[in-house]
């Protein structure tokens, strides 16, 4: 196996031109140690994206849960202060006010913790991944290979959405040196369909 001194494309031993970039690979353009430094700097490249994405998406998944931290105290505190000033009101209108607010607080208690719970969730398992990439991206190319991760991220992270859906079209359009990278840190090869 070759690749093209020029783009990195993997070749055929016997192609006499690069299928990606049509750069020539007769004798003497053709440099074994050259190609295999690339390599290693390329899976180097993609180690450390890997590494940054998902230490930038951690770090959105953090903001996102201060940020859903405080609104739900603020919101508690606003409605108690509204429970608060409509208990003060006499008859059947102030008791259906407290009890529209207080339902809207257990609402909001129960929409808020859940959303905050997960985001903590996902803020350490990041939290591991990012740990392991250079020992072993096996884990992080099966959670960055699916659009699951995307899709959780736009639900309940927002701005970790864009990390997730870099790493994975990173991920996507890197596959080949990837499965190179896991093979070499695990001696595992990665089946087409994970």
């Amino acid at each position: 196996m070759k690749y093209c001194v020029f783009c990195g494309q993997i070749l055929n031993d016997n192609d006499n031109f690069c299928i990606n970039c049509g750069y020539s690979t007769e004798a003497g353009m053709y440099n074994q140690q050259y190609t295999e430094d690339q390599e290693a700097l390329k899976e180097k490249d993609i180690l450390d994206t890997c590494y940054r994405l998902t230490k930038w998406e951690r770090l959105a998944w953090k903001i996102s849960k201060i940020y859903i931290m405080i609104s739900t105290i603020f919101f508690a505190s606003l409605l108690a202060l509204l429970i608060l000033l409509l208990s003060l009101l006499d008859g059947v209108r102030g008791m259906l006010f407290v009890f529209y607010i207080m339902y809207f607080l257990f609402c909001l208690l129960f929409i808020f913790i859940p959303i905050n719970i997960i985001n903590g969730i996902f803020y350490r398992s990041r939290h591991d991944l990012m740990n392991t990439v250079y020992d072993d991206l096996e884990q992080s190319y099966k959670v960055y290979n699916n659009a699951g991760c995307i899709v959780v991220a736009i639900l309940f992270g927002n701005v970790a959405a864009v990390f997730a859906i870099i790493h994975f079209a990173i991920t996507k359009s890197n596959k080949e040196v990837i499965h190179r990278i896991i093979y070499k840190q695990t001696g595992r090869i990665v089946s087409e369909n994970d």
